[in-house]
């Protein structure tokens, strides 16, 4: 009788062991993640690519590319202060979008066919707090908000863990911190097109390093992950105004010779083609466009040289 409670009694404590064990291991954990989490992360300035996926109402961009890569390469000045220029590379063309900044953990975004910036991150957010999401082209016509109802931290695919914070439009709005938003790098600029627009983060890599994937590794061989040399030569438009109604203005960077201009509907279907273009500055008409987003491809000698998006809305 005595061996058998004695036998319990250590089969007890065993288990007491483990289940200390387990518990401590939880708290060294948990103490590890909390302790990376308090180092703030800062948004990258180089070697850095986000390669997401993008279709509007279930078509991909014309002609049929819904993957693309952004990255940074270079600086410039805008407005007298200092941004990181971001392009974007589909394997077709690479284009110029616009320019980062960070301040005080928040990030501004000045879009190429804007006149100043607009605030894109804040990771000075508590629960509770809510932040204005900038809608397309600087268009503050119908103001969104979404509010942070948890922060959290996010174990990545190099093991050490960032800062996450939550929102109450769902699990894919969540910014993860020095990298951005679930739903693309740029998402809370176009959100005033969710409905009709999906955009996610498939992957992110800085310095060769994947830090993010949004199911495994695997997906990121898929893109496009390396900057690439942004050639000095290279095409870029600035379109205003955008949204436009009646007409709008398409100013090159460089002098055009015998382009050609193609304007895409959301569909991939090319509605309207230009020829012949030379000079810097391109006049758009509306004509018999209905209101909806387009897609425009400059194309010279046989090669696309340079894309853009375009919208249209009624008065």
């Amino acid at each position: 009788m005595r061996k058998k409670q004695f036998l319990a009694k250590i089969l007890k404590m065993e288990k007491l062991k483990k289940q200390l064990f387990i518990l401590t291991t939880l708290l060294l954990s948990l103490s590890s993640a909390q302790g990376q989490t308090n180092v703030y992360h800062p948004f990258p300035d180089s070697n850095v690519a986000w390669s997401e996926f993008d279709y509007y109402q279930g078509v991909c961009e014309p002609p049929n590319y819904c993957k693309y890569t952004l990255f940074i390469q270079g600086d410039t000045t805008l407005n007298t202060l200092h941004y990181h220029k971001i392009y974007s590379n589909d394997s077709s063309s690479i284009s110029y979008v616009g320019g980062l900044r960070e301040n005080n953990r928040r990030i501004y975004y000045f879009d190429k066919n804007c006149s100043h910036d607009i605030l894109l991150y804040d990771f000075n957010l508590n629960i509770g707090d809510s932040i204005l999401l900038s809608c397309m082209y600087c268009d503050t016509t119908y103001p969104m908000y979404m509010k942070v109802v948890s922060i959290d931290s996010i174990l990545l695919s190099d093991m050490t863990y960032r800062k996450e914070i939550n929102f109450n439009w769902g699990p894919s709005m969540s910014w993860i911190e020095g990298i951005g938003s679930k739903f693309g790098l740029l998402y809370p600029f176009y959100t005033c097109i969710l409905c009709i627009c999906s955009t996610e983060l498939v992957c992110f890599k800085q310095n060769d390093t994947i830090f993010y994937s949004k199911e495994d590794n695997v997906l990121c061989s898929d893109y496009i992950v390396s900057a690439n040399d942004v050639k000095n030569d290279s095409v870029f438009f600035h379109i205003y105004p955008n949204p436009f109604s009646t007409r709008t203005a398409i100013h090159s960077s460089q002098f055009l010779d015998n382009a050609c201009l193609i304007i895409y509907n959301s569909f991939g279907q090319a509605v309207r083609q230009i020829n012949n273009i030379s000079g810097q500055t391109i006049a758009l008409h509306r004509d018999n466009l209905t209101s909806g987003l387009y897609f425009l491809r400059l194309i010279r000698d046989n090669k696309i040289i340079t894309t853009d998006k375009l919208m249209i809305v009624d008065k």
